[in-house]
């Protein structure tokens, strides 16, 4: 069975974050797509909330998907900037980057940054930036 369009989204984002230079060297292979184990390293990226609607164009069915990474990093020193630095190089990788994400069976037609915030989580020393993204995908023809 083919992926649907949020799977394939879903692999070519991985893809494309692991082959960042710049991102890999802050997080190394650390893309996840569920919570971490407690054991794995900070800083962190999990591929979060995934939102499909229809985006039907000329005759090709097409969706579009907002999804929100969130990066988790320390709050305490040398860490501070920590996830501010993950989620720019996680724009710089994504962000109007349509031919660096390879799809199957979709066509990545653009994908853009929409916004983002930095804030402490749950007052136990951790820093998440949830940031937002939109894709436009057709069917492949």
């Amino acid at each position: 069975m083919p992926d649907g369009a949020l799977t394939a989204l879903q692999k070519g984002l991985v893809a494309a974050a692991k082959a960042h230079p710049n991102l890999s060297a802050l997080i190394g292979d650390r893309i996840l797509d569920a919570p971490p184990h407690q054991e794995t390293a900070f800083p962190y990226v999990v591929l979060r909330r995934f939102e499909l609607e229809p985006g039907d164009t000329d005759g090709t069915t097409g969706f579009l998907v907002t999804f929100g990474p969130e990066v988790h990093s320390r709050r305490t020193p040398p860490q501070t900037l920590e996830a501010k630095r993950v989620g720019e190089q996680l724009v710089a990788a994504f962000h109007r980057q349509e031919g660096s994400i390879s799809l199957i069976g979709f066509d990545l037609v653009r994908i853009n940054f929409l916004t983002s915030s930095a804030e402490p989580e749950n007052g136990d020393g951790d820093v998440i930036h949830r940031l937002a993204f939109e894709a436009h995908l057709d069917t492949a023809t």
